[in-house]
């Protein structure tokens, strides 16, 4: 008698909390101000735009890689020198994970747009 093993289903991540102003000192490590993702990092706060021109956008789409190799060409389109900078000093893992969290964040966002857009033409 053999035994199939089933395959646990991912956990779903819980969303990037979205705030109409900084939420101060009880902040989450992740979340949007307006059109800004913020991530609390060893280092202090990073804050990285979500809304930048078609052109970055499209040279991240023709790009391959992980997660961080896609935001950091981004972050070299965007070309906020402060930001650049202050993610050069970051740990590995945490970039990673800031990376992974700022997509996240835009995809959400995305998604929210469309709903939006789809609710007010009804």
């Amino acid at each position: 008698m053999s035994k199939t093993k089933t395959a646990k289903p991912k956990p779903e991540r819980d969303p990037i909390p979205v705030f109409d102003e900084d939420p101060g000192a009880d902040r989450p490590t992740f979340y949007v101000v307006g059109e800004e993702f913020h991530a609390v990092t060893s280092d202090g706060l990073l804050v990285v735009p979500m809304r930048f021109k078609t052109s970055v956008f499209k040279q991240v789409l023709r790009a391959e890689g992980d997660n961080l190799e896609l935001f950091l060409i981004l972050i070299d389109g965007i070309g906020d020198e402060d930001t650049i900078a202050q993610i050069d000093e970051l740990d590995i893992f945490e970039s990673v994970a800031i990376a992974m969290a700022y997509f996240q964040a835009w995809r959400e966002k995305q998604q929210a747009s469309v709903g939006e857009a789809q609710r007010s033409s009804n």
